[in-house]
């Protein structure tokens, strides 16, 4: 198990192509704790969060035969940490009773559930355009912050910068987002609310 200890992210993919559990155990040691830092910073529930971080790991364990030409393990975790956590909101979004619980005093015009369902299908590319619009540092912040989980300990050494200028311009980025958010009518408070808790709280 030492010998795996040793190895690169990219060897591991490797290993795990072939089929190595060892390979498979080392991966879940170096990254458990960062995507569940990740998921619980979205979610807010520490059990829920560490049900969703195995069912990462369970992807990974499934997908292993696709992963050997992964350049980034981290940012490939993240990222199914990410869509995890969405498809969940969109699952809770087409159950009639959690639909109805979650928008009964919130936004009841809407007709259906699938209309719930185009409309965050919609403001996934909204909020990307929002972020890319910031400004190219604030830009930077609030991408390794949300995208990539990093602390503002970890954003401060990568961009050599101050961690007091890190909290500013996360500060100035959730600001751009939120207003850029607010000034499309189709997004209801309702979904202001989900992709706060998504991109935006700490």
């Amino acid at each position: 198990m030492s010998s795996f200890q040793q190895y690169t992210d990219e060897q591991l993919l490797l290993a795990l192509d072939g089929g190595s559990e060892n390979a498979f155990t080392e991966i879940f040691y170096r990254y458990d704790s960062q995507v569940h830092h990740f998921i619980l910073k979205m979610v807010k529930d520490v059990s829920f969060a560490e049900e969703l971080t195995q069912q990462v790991f369970i992807k990974v364990w499934e997908k292993r035969s696709l992963l050997k030409n992964v350049k980034n393990l981290r940012a490939y975790l993240l990222t199914i940490s990410s869509n995890l956590v969405i498809n969940n909101i969109k699952k809770q979004l087409s159950e009639k009773s959690s639909l109805e619980n979650l928008f009964n005093n919130i936004n009841s015009q809407r007709s259906s559930s699938s209309d719930e369902i185009l409309i965050l299908k919609d403001t996934e590319s909204i909020i990307e355009k929002a972020i890319q619009l910031l400004p190219r540092q604030q830009k930077n912040v609030f991408n390794l912050s949300r995208k990539q989980g990093m602390s503002n300990d970890e954003i401060a050494k990568e961009l050599n910068i101050s961690k007091f200028t890190v909290k500013y311009h996360l500060a100035e980025a959730v600001k751009g987002v939120k207003k850029y958010l607010q000034q499309h009518e189709q997004i209801s408070s309702s979904f202001l609310i989900i992709l706060s808790l998504l991109y935006i709280i700490d």
